[in-house]
């Protein structure tokens, strides 16, 4: 009986070894969905290529995967002192600028772009 918990152990340290190596693989984006759906059995390269397909296949569930790594990188940048964000980010917390009339156009505004003529 031993033998077995020690010989499932070894498969189950293979099985996510082996997960491991095609999750590297994977964009970090998509690690998440490739957790949840797997790759199936096979080499490395062929549960890799059936992730790919799998992602071409549901492209609303990987949107919906890199969202959420997304919504969870910021939510970690913005959790830290202010003092440690990146300086991109200080225009994030900030107050909205206003935008002004004109600003490189001139004054013109985008009023007439619909009036323009394509010549193709």
């Amino acid at each position: 009986m031993a033998s077995r918990s020690v010989a499932g152990f070894r498969a189950a340290a293979t099985r996510q070894s082996r997960n491991a190596e095609v999750a590297n693989n994977v964009d970090p984006g998509l690690r998440a969905l490739f957790n949840r759906v797997g790759g199936g059995k096979g080499s490395m390269e062929q549960r890799t290529r059936r992730f790919q397909q799998y992602a071409h296949d549901h492209p609303s569930e990987v949107t919906a995967a890199l969202q959420a790594h997304a919504d969870r990188r910021v939510s970690a940048m913005m959790s830290q002192p202010r003092a440690n964000r990146p300086r991109w980010m200080s225009r994030l917390s900030g107050s909205p600028r206003q935008a002004s009339s004109g600003g490189s156009l001139g004054g013109s505004g985008l009023s007439g772009i619909g009036d323009m003529s394509v010549p193709f």
